[in-house]
């Protein structure tokens, strides 16, 4: 009776005629055995099976991350093309006037530029020229061409300081005010004094404000008694 209800209980999910048959036999404990290293070896498989779906589970969770970063990257992406052919298309017009400029404005500045670091390096740089590959290159008095970068600081503050000058009326027909914060901090006393004899008689139609931390302008202008305002703050 009790095997009958075991073959009707299990009939439909095991193969329970051949454990039938080793009931039958008497030979329980081999069967119990057998059973249990069946159980045993259920239970690895079901392990395994576990970590496999957590690994699926895992790397559904993750292509969902990447799916997303990817949508991310790809609207970056989209978003720099088109800062990409804004800015070749800015660099175009920017070449084309270029171009222009060299043929017309540069060599009336370059003119200026060389007029004005003359006179503030006291002749020992005569001619500023713009070369394409090396920027701005300046002729010593010995005639020799020599680059912007290979000056020294006080030389380079004082080219710089020209170039700007030079922009002025070129910039506007308006006497525009100057301001030049620290703009000496680089000059030695013999530059410091160049640059203020050439401000004060190039720049006469322009306000020229300078801000400064020290007392050396001051005492310059003293000196050569050229008029100015002064205010300590």
């Amino acid at each position: 009776m009790e095997l009958e209800k075991i073959k009707n209980n299990y009939k439909d999910k095991l193969d329970i005629n051949k454990y039938i048959e080793k009931i039958e036999e008497n030979n329980l404990n081999n069967f119990i055995y057998e059973l249990q290293e069946e159980i045993n070896k259920n239970k690895i498989e079901l392990q395994s099976i576990k970590i496999r779906e957590e690994e699926k589970t895992k790397k559904l969770g993750n292509m969902a991350s990447l799916k997303e970063e990817y949508e991310l990257l790809e609207e970056e992406l989209n978003n720099l093309e088109e800062k990409n052919a804004s800015i070749n298309l800015a660099k175009e017009f920017l070449e084309k006037a270029y171009v222009k400029m060299k043929n017309s404005i540069t060599p009336k500045f370059t003119e200026n530029l060389s007029k004005n670091i003359s006179d503030i390096s006291s002749n020992k740089y005569t001619k500023v020229g713009i070369n394409d590959e090396k920027g701005l290159i300046v002729e010593n008095e010995y005639g020799e061409y020599i680059p912007a970068e290979r000056l020294s600081i006080g030389t380079i503050d004082q080219l710089y300081l020209s170039l700007r000058l030079s922009m002025i009326d070129d910039l506007s027909e308006e006497k525009m005010p100057i301001l030049l914060d620290e703009a000496f901090a680089y000059f030695d006393d013999a530059r410091l004094e160049n640059i203020l004899k050439f401000l004060s008689k190039n720049m006469k139609g322009h306000q020229v404000i300078i801000f400064t931390c020290t007392k050396r302008e001051k005492e310059i202008l003293d000196k050569l008694n050229i008029e100015y305002n002064f205010i300590e703050m």
